[in-house]
């Protein structure tokens, strides 16, 4: 067996302020990673609660990414915020620096913030630290809530996952790929004593945690650690919102998991798929041929001899 793996990170969210306790966020994560598309990166969405004073929500990705996406321009079309928020949404008016998104079931609205996304690397360049600030908008005042949707590029899968491949069988082309995915959100165990005990004491709750892999579909899932719903993913209601990163032009399924009211989160995914040995295929190939022109020979060398 020949085997990959680095040492597992988690994503921290929380709170800069050190006095703002019990706040409850909820969190979005869509994680692409499909070979066949070429399409690798990190989707995040967050709902902030507005509040009377300003406050900044810091987001602590593993790895170092040189630029951060604001993924306003791609929701603000009605059917990709349908399938972002997983209901009927209507765009309902643009404002500056904010877009006003009604939701048709509850008619509740909330406003997601269109500027730019500041980021920068933690001393030890191990981590992207993003910071959104959450304050009132005298637009309207009634609104109770803020929601950011950003896209990390160049996302450091290794800092979440295991790959290990199983050697080819001498007369198989192929070998078996497993990997296993530990999403984890705001775990302490995987942070510095000092730097968990600080999350810790911010008592931060999620009232809901979204986990959602979209990988190709070749794959097969072997092992969770929770409930988890499957389906084929929606190519055509999505293509508008990803085609930036690639186009969508072969089948993906996609693996949706939950957790509400929680502190933090690990979602743990097994998927196994054949990989093809191309090389390999390729000298059997050449194999083969060489074995027919060698049989053909031995065949006409037969037979003249034979009837000479």
């Amino acid at each position: 067996m020949s085997n990959q793996s680095s040492q597992l990170s988690t994503i921290v969210v929380e709170p800069k302020d050190e006095d703002l306790k019990d706040l409850q966020l909820e969190v979005h994560f869509n994680l692409w990673n499909s070979d066949k598309n070429d399409i690798h990166c990190l989707d995040i969405g967050l709902m902030c609660p507005i509040r009377e004073s300003k406050y900044s929500i810091e987001l602590k990705i593993p790895g170092c990414s040189s630029h951060v996406e604001n993924l306003i321009e791609d929701i603000k079309k009605d059917q990709v915020a349908c399938n972002v928020f997983n209901e009927l949404v209507r765009v309902t008016s643009v404002v500056n620096q904010y877009v006003l998104f009604t939701k048709e079931k509850s008619n509740k609205s909330f406003l997601v913030f269109d500027g730019d996304i500041n980021c920068e690397t933690d001393n030890k360049g191990k981590r992207t630290l993003i910071t959104l600030d959450v304050e009132k908008n005298n637009y309207q005042p009634s609104i109770t809530d803020l929601y950011f949707r950003i896209r990390i590029p160049n996302f450091d899968i290794k800092a979440i996952s295991a790959c290990d491949n199983s050697l080819s069988r001498f007369f198989v082309p192929y070998c078996e790929k497993s990997v296993v995915y530990d999403f984890r959100l705001n775990d302490t165990k995987l942070l510095s004593v000092a730097e968990g005990k600080k999350l810790q004491e911010k008592k931060i709750v999620f009232s809901k945690i979204h986990f959602l892999l979209i990988g190709d579909i070749n794959e097969t899932a072997q092992l969770n650690n929770g409930p988890i719903k499957i389906r084929v993913f929606e190519n055509h209601n999505w293509d508008n919102y990803i085609s930036k990163v690639h186009p969508i032009d072969k089948p993906m399924i996609a693996y949706h998991m939950t957790k509400k009211d929680d502190s933090s989160a690990s979602f743990l995914l097994k998927l196994q798929a054949n990989k093809t040995n191309a090389f390999r295929l390729t000298l059997y190939t050449i194999a083969v041929i060489l074995l027919s022109l060698v049989a053909n020979i031995v065949y006409n060398l037969i037979c003249f001899y034979c009837h000479g």
